[in-house]
């Protein structure tokens, strides 16, 4: 049947001629009938449109015509065609020197091979386009993605208010004390999580200690750590120490991350520390690092002041020496965060030092830089709250409620003593978690931690 409505010839638009260079085709006009395309019915009537294409290029010298003849009478007296033509189309090809060149049709599989260029500029085109148009949907899932976690710290904020309610409502007969107000930040970065919750297994509260009454002496302290690093592999014996600090250490050739004996002035017996050489540019000593959750941090003043854990795992170096270390002279704060998907951000502060324990270890903190947020300056000259001992602004006591021994207000941004969970985001009544307000919000539990300090250059 023939197709209705055909546009005649002049309604087609002149074409106009391409000055290329020497050996290209100047001009291919050629007259394109496509198939007509039934388009979505209207009003239960099919409605169909022909379409006529010109293509005009010095980048397509042998186009693919329809197999279908065009409709007699249609396009005479344009380039040269009768009525009747078994053609579609006929094209005039000339060359620079004005010699005509017979026109030809092209199979699908054979093109011209003076298309092959433009074909690959295409692609590569087509490629950037497509690279561009990727990188505006990521961008989109980003913004979208800290939309939904916003909206996640905001329903834990209403469950939370929920169940206070509740609480008030029917067990007033239970006098709780009213937990801290939550952490209400939005943060600038939502890191990505892999969901679920780590059953904790808690270790036996308390410190490993040496039975007897035995002194415990330097030579005493480097047998034990010989045999740990025997028996575990995972830390560096030292042949000569102890030093006043790890940038000593250092400076004394031990270049190697591990364990080391340290003592500071004014001590009289070294204690074990980790020695960070592998960060910008090494001699950082750690007091603090979280990494699975093998070791229970919900623990008394005693024990935070002496320290616990494993130095080669999680531990906490003690409040005491960390005041020792911090007094002899001026340090300042490296502090390290990994998320659930491996990314590690920063936070370092000029200076960093504590007031000794008559002061409740109060803290004392220099100007921030770093990538993570500043979630630690308003916990800034407050002093040191544990379960046994409540030194916050809170009317209760934080560290019930986040699980924690910590430089708390009332409560504050940053809980990296609390429980460790597994997979970020997790579900509690409390905000108890390793959280970093600034990253990832208050119901999002870092992966690893790691506080260290250093002397300043």
């Amino acid at each position: 049947m023939a197709p209705e409505h055909l546009p005649g010839p002049s309604s087609l638009a002149p074409t106009t001629p391409i000055n290329p260079p020497s050996g290209v085709l100047i001009e291919i006009t050629c007259r394109v009938i496509l198939h007509p395309v039934t388009l979505v019915e209207n009003a239960g009537e099919s409605v169909k449109n022909h379409r006529q294409a010109i293509f005009t290029s010095p980048f397509f010298p042998c186009p693919i015509w329809p197999a279908t003849p065009r409709p007699p009478g249609y396009g005479e007296g344009s380039l040269g065609a009768t009525a009747g033509s078994p053609s579609l189309c006929n094209r005039a090809c000339q060359t620079d020197e004005g010699k005509d060149r017979p026109g030809h049709a092209i199979s699908p599989g054979a093109p011209d091979e003076g298309a092959a260029g433009p074909t690959l500029e295409g692609r590569i085109l087509n490629s950037t386009a497509e690279a561009l148009r990727l990188s505006a949907l990521y961008r989109e899932l980003e913004v979208r993605f800290s939309s939904l976690a916003a909206l996640v710290n905001n329903q834990s904020l209403l469950i939370a208010a929920l169940e206070e309610r509740c609480l008030q409502v029917y067990w007033n007969h239970r006098r709780e004390p009213l937990p801290p107000p939550l952490v209400q930040v939005v943060p600038r970065t939502a890191p990505a999580t892999t969901g679920g919750l780590l059953d904790l297994q808690h270790p036996p509260q308390g410190n490993v200690s040496l039975e007897g009454n035995e002194p415990i002496t330097d030579s005493l302290l480097m047998l034990i750590a010989h045999q740990r690093c025997v028996f575990t592999h995972l830390c560096v014996l030292v042949s000569r120490g102890p030093f006043r600090d790890c940038l000593q250490a250092m400076q004394a050739g031990h270049s190697t991350s591990g364990t080391y004996l340290l003592k500071p002035d004014g001590t009289e017996t070294p204690v074990q520390a980790w020695c960070e050489h592998d960060v910008d540019r090494g001699g950082w000593t750690l007091i603090q690092r979280r990494k699975d959750g093998s070791v229970n941090f919900f623990r008394n003043w005693d024990s935070y002041k002496k320290g616990f854990g494993d130095v080669d795992g999680e531990h906490w170096l003690g409040l005491e020496n960390i005041y020792n270390l911090g007094k002899q002279e001026d340090y300042k704060l490296l502090v390290e965060l990994e998320d659930w998907m491996g990314k590690k951000v920063y936070a370092a502060y000029s200076s960093f030092h504590l007031e000794p324990e008559s002061q409740a270890y109060r803290l004392c903190l220099g100007t921030y830089q770093g990538n993570a947020g500043d979630s630690l300056s308003s916990h800034n000259g407050k002093q040191f709250t544990t379960l046994d001992h409540d030194n916050d602004a809170f009317s209760g006591n934080c560290a019930h409620f986040h699980k924690a021994g910590w430089w708390y207000s009332a409560c504050g941004q940053a809980n990296l003593n609390g429980v460790w969970y597994s997979g970020g985001v997790y579900r509690s009544r409390f905000q108890d978690g390793v959280f970093w307000a600034d990253y990832g919000g208050g119901f999002y539990s870092m992966k690893s931690v790691r506080m260290m300090i250093r002397p300043i250059d």
